[in-house]
């Protein structure tokens, strides 16, 4: 499958990168290498990463002219709403295109995506999750890796799933240092969450 490759080194040459194998598999390796290779010009000409173009998702530049204009329009909460693409559950726009829940151009509504990293590290982060399961969130304000860390539980809070990507943690933390409620629910196929606030929650969820 051309999921199999691993984007750096897919345009590596053949012979170098796999002279220990058979001839026939690297000749497999080879034709799945120049597949990914032409699936990463598209989605340069689309202006998309490949995740974006396999999950048919905005590109990163047209999510952030989409989400200005609307911020310009003075929205208090635009008409976002939840809407599966390629990989699971994702943000549809009110135009209905949709986009990468983790944007940080969709900050200024208190909408915070992130990928949930070290599942592998706890039991119940390694076991299954589907679109649309309510999480909770727990601050660790001494954390020695980060003091912006803010870990993800079960709903009940009792065991430990993993943690909000460092790089979108520090918002969640604000917020959370600040008394904002917040909910979080898992999308992407289960790996990612989506926090923001009940209201915003209910909004996004059509009800």
């Amino acid at each position: 499958m051309v999921n199999d490759i691993p984007a750096p080194q897919a345009n590596v040459g053949v012979r170098e990168r796999y002279r220990d194998l058979s001839p026939g598999e690297a000749r497999r390796l080879e034709r799945q290498a120049q597949i990914y290779d032409r699936e990463r010009e598209r989605a340069a000409a689309a202006g998309k990463s490949v995740k974006q173009l396999r999950a048919g998702l905005l590109g990163t530049e047209d999510t952030k002219v989409a989400l200005a204009a609307l911020k310009a329009a003075g929205e208090p909460m635009p008409k976002f709403r939840l809407r599966g693409c390629g990989k699971g559950l994702a943000i549809a726009l009110p135009d209905g295109r949709v986009i990468d829940p983790t944007s940080i151009y969709l900050r200024p509504w208190d909408v915070y995506g992130a990928k949930i990293m070290g599942t592998g590290y706890y039991k119940a982060g390694s076991a299954q999750r589907s679109d649309g399961q309510q999480l909770s969130l727990k601050r660790e304000p001494k954390n020695e890796h980060d003091p912006n860390a803010v870990a993800v539980m079960t709903r009940s809070g009792s065991a430990k799933i993993g943690y909000v990507r460092k790089g979108q943690a520090k918002w969640v933390a604000k917020a959370m240092d600040a008394d904002v409620e917040l909910v979080a629910h898992t999308v992407m196929g289960g790996s990612q969450v989506l926090i923001t606030t009940p209201a915003t929650w209910a909004a996004i969820n059509g009800r």
